[in-house]
């Protein structure tokens, strides 16, 4: 298991089916089972869609960062799909480097989706704010201004899927007692402890982006 995110402790048949929690436990891997399958099948019909479309899209720079966040959105539900979610189910067999191997695949994967769902999901708040509150700015968002952006953003992603998995403490979930361990270790190094912050900072940042954009629209409701 790799340093920065192991996923879980054991497999369902390590469960004490005595114990008061086993039905809860249970019953949240089969919804959890049910949310990939629905989020697989939205994320095909969704990239499907941009196929399809994709000379209209190609049109609006805001649908190549939407793009960007599918794939991430793909990944990381695929993995959870193939890699995660069965070794929930299953013990595997086999030699130990090669389920060390398919563990590290499982928590890259799933880490460097995770932050790319995060970043480009930020990405598409700045943009719709400049739509409203700054259009002359939105020239960093059209042509190879939104390259390097988008290459940045994917840069910036992977170093920190590299912070996180090689300087965190592992991250276990116990579904005897249906808890993590610590959420950040006062004695992680600065930056994985930076990436957890930021982890918590920008969705705090899109809700006020949204807020703002909100005001935006009714000042504009209002003039009209």
């Amino acid at each position: 298991m790799s340093s920065g995110v192991g996923i879980i402790n054991g497999t369902v048949g390590d469960l004490d089916t005595d114990a008061a929690s086993f039905p809860y436990v249970i019953g949240c891997i089969v919804i959890y089972g049910i949310m990939i399958g629905i989020g697989l099948i939205a994320v095909i019909l969704f990239a499907a869609a941009q196929i399809a479309g994709r000379k209209t899209f190609a049109q609006f720079p805001f649908f190549k960062i939407v793009r960007h966040l599918t794939i991430a959105n793909g990944m990381f539900l695929f993995i959870q799909a193939v890699n995660i979610f069965p070794s929930m189910l299953i013990e595997t067999s086999g030699p130990t480097w090669l389920g060390d191997l398919w563990s590290t695949i499982g928590d890259v994967v799933t880490e460097l989706g995770d932050e790319a769902v995060l970043y480009f999901t930020f990405l598409m708040g700045v943009n719709r704010l400049l739509v409203f509150a700054a259009p002359r700015a939105l020239w960093i968002f059209q042509g190879n201004a939104l390259r390097l952006i988008i290459f940045c953003t994917w840069l910036l992603v992977g170093g920190i899927t590299a912070i996180r998995l090689t300087q965190g403490n592992p991250k276990k979930f116990s579904r005897k007692t249906l808890t993590f361990d610590s959420l950040m270790d006062a004695n992680a190094p600065w930056a994985y402890q930076a990436t957890t912050i930021a982890g918590y900072i920008i969705p705090l940042l899109l809700i006020v982006i949204y807020i703002a954009i909100f005001f935006f629209l009714r000042k504009k409701r209002q003039s009209a």
